[in-house]
């Protein structure tokens, strides 16, 4: 049966066992236990991937949602849908604002993964033309790491690409960079929140109320532990120091 719903739905086989569950405790599969073994059935396949639509959407390749009708939570599993976030971003309103904690590992890979003018060059000018505003706590390496990376990958575009962060409206706080060592991410907007993994180019969207409460609990959190920073005046002086090199 499993190998059956595999191929009738696309979704990988370690997102079919929650739902698996799911469909169980309504009732419609059982199980016996062989050993580590569990043998699933039903009346027919069929139905168990017919119960499975109502369950879990495939919104587009790699992207699934494997919870009980209307959870709030949706699982993303590749870059393009990771990349789709930032997206969501640039489409905001003029003057909305996005809650975020980017550790300098996870800026890292969102660099491996994506192209600076292809990819990132559109999200920069939209937050910046939009006066968006972005609220973020960031290990405060984060922008000379982004540097010497991007020096090193387009060393004639580096400083320019670094200068693409002067004029946005910001309410940076930096914390020492011996925190949050992660290939993690949290960002936050409107009612809806993301956990992003670049490094295994994995998000997690979530509505849920008492979630979202909770994360940015958590994100005024670690502000408490970071400095205030005038990035622009930061990011000004240090291309100055980098030109002046």
């Amino acid at each position: 049966i499993i190998a059956y719903i595999v191929r009738a739905t696309r979704i990988p086989r370690m997102t079919l066992y929650p739902v698996l569950n799911i469909l169980k405790k309504r009732g419609l599969i059982d199980f016996v236990r062989e050993g580590r073994r569990r043998y699933w059935s039903i009346e027919s396949a069929e139905s168990i991937a017919t119960n499975l639509s109502n369950l879990a959407s495939v919104t587009h390749k790699g992207t699934v949602q494997v919870a009980k009708e209307n959870s709030g939570f949706i699982v993303h599993r590749d870059i393009k849908a990771v990349y789709s976030v930032f997206e969501k971003v640039a489409r905001l309103k003029p003057g909305e604002r996005v809650y975020g904690i980017q550790p300098t590992f996870s800026m890292l890979n969102v660099m491996k993964n994506l192209q600076w003018q292809k990819d990132l060059t559109p999200i920069q000018d939209a937050i910046r033309e939009k006066g968006i505003i972005i609220e973020a706590v960031l290990q405060e390496d984060y922008y000379t790491s982004m540097y010497q990376y991007l020096a090193k990958k387009d060393p004639k575009n580096a400083l320019n690409s670094l200068k693409s962060f002067i004029g946005r409206a910001t309410d940076m706080v930096y914390v020492d960079k011996k925190y949050l060592h992660a290939s993690s991410e949290l960002m936050m907007f409107r009612n809806v929140a993301y956990l992003v993994n670049w490094k295994d180019g994995v998000s997690i969207e979530i509505h849920d109320k008492d979630m979202l409460d909770f994360l940015f609990r958590l994100y005024e959190v670690a502000r408490g532990y970071g400095q205030k920073v005038d990035q622009n005046q930061y990011l000004r002086g240090l291309v100055k120091k980098i030109e002046g090199c």
